[in-house]
């Protein structure tokens, strides 16, 4: 099943300060991001791109959890750099309130 998430989903700062742009011995995702332009200074712009960039698309139901329905998108993502790479992200929708918030994104796998 594919659909749009709602215009109003978020992307939590900590996901972002805490997991996304910091350093991390394992799961590691602040490498292919600071490579993008993307750092921990300016950490709205990757929340903004985020929103902007993935949300328009269309995404793929994953599974159904005790928390939500879980989804995937998979596109491009254009850093402040202006280089470009395929991501992927998950994003878990509360069915009962309607909103959806990002819970990972990670480099796709190249095809």
């Amino acid at each position: 099943m594919r659909m749009k998430l709602p215009a109003d989903s978020i992307v939590r700062p900590e996901k972002i300060t805490e997991y996304l742009l910091k350093p991390r011995a394992r799961n590691d995702k602040s490498k292919f991001l600071n490579e993008l332009g993307y750092n921990l200074d300016d950490w709205t712009v990757l929340r903004d791109d985020i929103l902007m960039q993935f949300l328009p698309k269309e995404a793929h139901f994953d599974e159904n959890t005790p928390y939500g329905d879980m989804y995937h998108i998979e596109a491009d993502l254009l850093g402040p750099n202006g280089k470009t790479r395929k991501v992927l992200t998950v994003w878990l929708l509360d069915t009962t309130l309607g909103q959806a918030h990002l819970v990972t994104m990670y480099p796709a796998k190249e095809t």
